[in-house]
């Protein structure tokens, strides 16, 4: 009994902590399946708000230095993504 109280706090303390980005499913989709290959959707936020140029530099650094593999099509669509949601314009 005790263990299965513990499995299952941590489970809702999981669920909890899950971050939800902005936007509809479709939209958060492809951000989500590449973003948190490298890090958690936390640093999104972190770093929020951000110029579009500001989002474009943060994304070219994850794919060149990081090496992210994120195809130039979707980088596109990740960019108009932050910039539609995360741009402190």
């Amino acid at each position: 009994m005790k263990r299965s109280l513990i499995i299952l706090c941590a489970l809702v303390a999981g669920y909890a902590s899950a971050k939800t980005l902005k936007g509809s499913p479709e939209e958060r989709k492809l951000v989500e399946q590449n973003c948190v290959l490298c890090h958690s959707l936390d640093y999104i936020e972190m770093v929020a708000p951000l110029t579009p140029q500001g989002w474009e530099a943060t994304v070219k650094k994850m794919v060149n230095v990081f090496k992210a593999p994120v195809s130039p099509e979707d980088q596109k669509k990740i960019l108009e993504y932050l910039n539609k949601y995360y741009t402190g314009r």
